[in-house]
């Protein structure tokens, strides 16, 4: 990538403990983060406080709060570690500048967006078509590896059931032949 040795000394290593706050509900980010180890929910408040998780980021993959760095308004949504993570933050203007004047950083930046665009269509798609034993069966599919890092609760957050619920779909999927 043209200029990376330039764009790379704005990058920071940023280290999380599991529990804590990268951003918050109502920050101003600016920054794409890029989880070199550990893991991330990004969750919503409903109005009663209870948490809604709209996604979980993995090791490689990145996220931010598209609002926010387009300027259409704060986070609506936080970033909390699940467990200790290595991320690394980079300044989102530096690199829409560079997809700006370089195909191949503006190539890049297409790329990272259609990914984007890719995981939030599967998400709308198993929410909205598929019930909550459908939404579980499709996890344990296409992303096994959260059923033994995640919390049972965070599981059932980010599901659209109690843990109660998630307890007795999980159960009743053991029972079967």
């Amino acid at each position: 990538m043209p200029d990376w040795e330039t764009f790379e000394r704005a990058i920071s290593v940023v280290r999380a403990d599991g529990g804590s706050t990268i951003f918050d509900i109502g920050d101003e980010v600016q920054d794409l983060f890029l989880v070199r180890s550990g893991l991330v929910k990004l969750v919503y408040l409903r109005v009663d406080g209870s948490e809604w998780i709209k996604s979980f980021i993995e090791e490689g993959m990145s996220f931010s709060s598209i609002s926010s760095i387009a300027g259409v308004g704060p986070a609506p949504f936080g970033a909390i570690a699940i467990e200790d993570c290595v991320l690394e933050r980079l300044p989102f203007a530096g690199i829409l500048r560079r997809a700006d004047e370089d195909a191949a950083w503006s190539r890049a930046v297409r790329n990272a967006l259609v990914d984007f665009a890719l995981r939030k269509e599967e998400r709308e798609c198993v929410f909205l078509t598929m019930k909550p034993p459908e939404r579980y069966s499709h996890l344990k599919t296409t992303r096994p590896n959260l059923l033994g890092r995640v919390p049972q609760k965070d599981l059932a957050a980010f599901l659209g059931v109690t843990p109660v619920g998630l307890s007795r779909i999980a159960g009743r999927m053991r029972a079967r032949p």
